[in-house]
């Protein structure tokens, strides 16, 4: 199983909010994010965007 289909194991797991979806699910969000201009009026790379939202939901950004 390649690491797009894995659901996502927070290493520890914080209180609040964790993503526990899979990564594409997670690309999938932000790319509908980013075509919906909810962040930052639409100016934001997809990139920047991506590791903002692996921080917030406690992703390890060595899985993408």
């Amino acid at each position: 199983m390649n690491n797009c289909t894995k659901t996502v194991q927070p290493q520890h797991r914080k209180q609040g909010i964790n993503w526990t979806g899979t990564i594409t699910d997670l690309v999938e969000f932000a790319y509908a994010a980013l075509e919906s201009k909810v962040f930052n009026d639409g100016d934001v790379e997809i990139k920047e965007l991506i590791q903002d939202l692996c921080s917030k939901f406690n992703i390890s950004q060595r899985l993408l």
